[in-house]
């Protein structure tokens, strides 16, 4: 968490919008969670799918090329809507409130990921 706050901070000082930065360190936070289970250049589940949520993932999986050094994780909706942007940055949120969201999450490596 400390981590995350710092990246935050830095990006704040450099003049980046504060809910974007914290918004943006709070995703690569996340996504350290799952960096086990994440093969480079693989869209990859972070939970068992139901049978729509694989026809979701299936249907991503024929349209997501990602370069080989990239990792992906795909959040079906019962990890995904548990995910949301603080109700201060609501322009973050690109879907109806209450409908379910499928969520695709990529880390470039890098100086800064």
């Amino acid at each position: 968490m400390d981590q995350m706050q710092a990246k935050a901070n830095q990006w704040i000082d450099e003049k980046k919008d504060p809910r974007s930065a914290r918004w943006q360190a709070s995703l690569e936070d996340i996504m350290e969670l799952f960096l086990p289970v994440l093969e480079k250049g693989r869209l990859t589940p972070v939970c068992p799918l139901d049978e729509k949520e694989l026809s979701i993932f299936n249907a991503a999986l024929e349209r997501v090329d990602l370069s080989p050094g990239l990792l992906a994780a795909f959040l079906p909706p019962s990890v995904a809507n548990l995910i949301l942007p603080p109700d201060s940055a609501q322009e973050l949120i690109r879907i109806e409130k209450g409908k379910p969201s499928c969520k695709i999450l990529i880390l470039r490596p890098g100086k800064e990921s």
